[in-house]
């Protein structure tokens, strides 16, 4: 992850870290109230980082924000269906949605970010 833009990078990884800290969580069977609150915090984090993308990229007039939007719209999704999973105790379906919630935003950080930032960011 490598957007050029030390900020966002350090955002891009503590979103995986969270990723990675909500399955650890889940695996070590915590409280559905830490839970709760913990994928709360991670959907905030997710909203705020695509919020401001979404903002730079429209100012630097993004050619593709149709298909950006479409990415967060897609993660964010899955992140209110992870919530769900959780909420009704499923507990490998939310394990299995976390998996591809990172590959999904991994993919959008290397086909978005590390290519075109450098140009926004520069």
């Amino acid at each position: 992850m490598n957007s050029s833009h030390l900020e966002v990078d350090e955002q891009h990884h503590h979103l995986i870290s969270m990723l990675d800290g909500v399955k650890y969580a889940i695996e070590e069977h915590i409280s559905a109230s830490e839970l709760e609150q913990l994928t709360a915090t991670l959907q905030d984090l997710f909203i705020t980082h695509f919020s401001a993308e979404e903002r730079v990229y429209a100012h630097h007039h993004y050619p593709d924000s149709a298909a950006l939007k479409r990415d967060h719209k897609s993660i964010l999704n899955d992140l209110a269906r992870l919530k769900s999973s959780l909420s009704c105790s499923s507990w490998q379906a939310a394990l299995e949605l976390l998996d591809t919630i990172k590959f999904t935003f991994l993919s959008h950080v290397t086909e978005f970010d590390d290519r075109f930032a450098p140009d926004i960011y520069g």
